[in-house]
């Protein structure tokens, strides 16, 4: 049915809309009603402004970094025109900091980004005011402040934990990478081929340094094999420091000695003392005799019936000596079974001891 010629409007909990005329006679005088209540209840005018749930960092933290972006959570979505330089601000005691102001997609958070690192050691201010508003219109009740400590200098350089290979260490490989690893990260622009450097008696050797995603870690891949049976250092200087810019302390210096030339490259494996042991048992100090051992060779049974024996505390001595524990597992076939000794060195080349160790049952 088509109305026209509509001449008042009024809304109270409902909408009257009154045409005085018709184009047909069906219904004239007739009013038409909008019920906008919803059962039977007027809608609720919306009165009450957000708060300020959570804010990151806590009130009172301390040790906060310097580094830090303050988040502030609101109860209810904001209007994110309200949320400025003016209604949301850090301060550090003497000023507002300058920073860049981010309010989320749901407007249920703002961050505070400041434009520079924080001070060390000073107590900051986190201010959200009434001029912040919901999308209603209605302002922050209450305003919002809150507080944080930042946390002292850094003042401690990174130190080395670890290299590879160890320090003293003998019969290496002359394929070897070498790596550091420190304790904290450090700034991957300090390590050069000035601070971190390999050296074979002779100079300063090249090579390919590259620092860990982490920054917890460099190591150092010479451009060509390492001269045999030589003494190398490793060496980090102090001029490789952590992201604050603090120096390595102390300075690192570690050695090792290359592996002998092999001709063919070939390991042997002649004997090993002693040559048997019990079923469900541990034996200490066996020793294998043969030559071409590297540092970080491996030794493995094969070829043998039931369990086998495992290997432990496996100690390259030199080129022609390894030192190391066997266990073994109970149960098994109710002979003696009889093993292959094999020795691998880290580049694969390996040699095997025929028939060399027994497991009693």
């Amino acid at each position: 049915m088509l109305f026209a010629g509509s001449s008042t409007s009024t809304i109270v909990n409902r909408i009257d809309l009154v045409f005085s005329e018709l184009e047909s006679n069906v219904c004239s005088g007739c009013t038409l009603v909008f019920d906008l209540s919803v059962d039977g209840k007027a809608p609720v005018e919306d009165t009450t402004g957000p708060t300020v749930t959570s804010v990151d960092p806590a009130d009172s933290a301390t040790g906060a970094a310097v580094t830090t972006i303050v988040t502030v959570s609101f109860s209810e979505p904001v209007d994110p025109n309200t949320v400025t330089s003016t209604t949301f601000t850090l301060t550090d005691g003497v000023a507002n900091l300058a920073g860049v102001i981010t309010v989320a997609d749901d407007n249920l958070s703002a961050t505070f980004d400041p434009d520079a690192d924080l001070t060390n050691e000073t107590a900051h201010t986190v201010t959200v005011t009434s001029g912040v508003t919901d999308t209603a219109g209605n302002a922050l009740d209450p305003a919002f402040t809150s507080s944080f400590t930042t946390a002292l200098p850094d003042t401690t350089g990174p130190t080395i934990t670890g290299v590879d290979p160890t320090d003293s260490a003998i019969v290496v490989a002359v394929t070897t990478n070498v790596t550091v690893t420190f304790s904290e990260p450090v700034d991957p622009n300090s390590v050069t081929s000035t601070t971190f450097t390999l050296t074979n008696e002779l100079a300063n050797l090249a090579g390919v340094i590259t620092v860990a995603d982490d920054n917890l870690s460099a190591t150092f891949d010479p451009d060509a094999d390492l001269t045999n049976e030589t003494a190398h250092t490793v060496t980090v200087t102090s001029g490789v420091t952590d992201t604050a810019g603090n120096a390595l302390d102390p300075a690192f210096t570690s050695s090792f000695t290359t592996e002998a030339a092999g001709g063919d490259g070939g390991v042997s494996v002649d004997s090993i003392a002693p040559n048997a042991m019990d079923a469900g048992t541990t034996i200490s100090d066996v020793t294998i005799k043969g030559s071409g051992f590297v540092d970080g060779a491996d030794v493995t049974l094969e070829n043998g019936n039931g369990p086998a024996p495992a290997a432990s505390n496996v100690v390259v001595v030199d080129a022609n000596t390894i030192t190391l524990d066997f266990s073994a597992k109970s149960g098994g076939p109710s002979w003696d079974r009889v093993w292959d000794v094999r020795v691998t060195n880290l580049d694969g080349t390996s040699g095997v001891c025929g028939g060399c160790f027994t497991v009693h049952p």
